[in-house]
């Protein structure tokens, strides 16, 4: 079987946050220094369960995969920053 690209695991992990937290808004995805960062917007102000569900989950895919994702979750009233560049 062959192994998922970068891209694909990306999407779907994106899909799996979507899909399971329906209350997050995808505002999209940078890059800086070869890491892919997920941003994501929440109405709510403290999600740390989320935050503890996603960082889990990007751990397992940093274990299975090889690769590593960072993802940003946003209370509604904040302006996500980016990385520099």
């Amino acid at each position: 079987m062959k192994n998922p690209t970068k891209a694909q695991i990306i999407k779907q992990f994106r899909e799996e946050i979507l899909n399971s937290y329906p209350h997050l808004k995808y505002i999209g995805k940078d890059r800086a220094d070869g890491y892919t960062y997920l941003r994501f917007m929440t109405p709510y102000d403290d999600d740390w369960e989320l935050t503890e569900k996603i960082a889990s989950r990007v751990t397992d895919i940093l274990l299975e995969t090889g690769h590593y994702i960072l993802v940003g979750v946003h209370q509604d009233s904040e302006q996500p920053g980016c990385f520099a560049r």
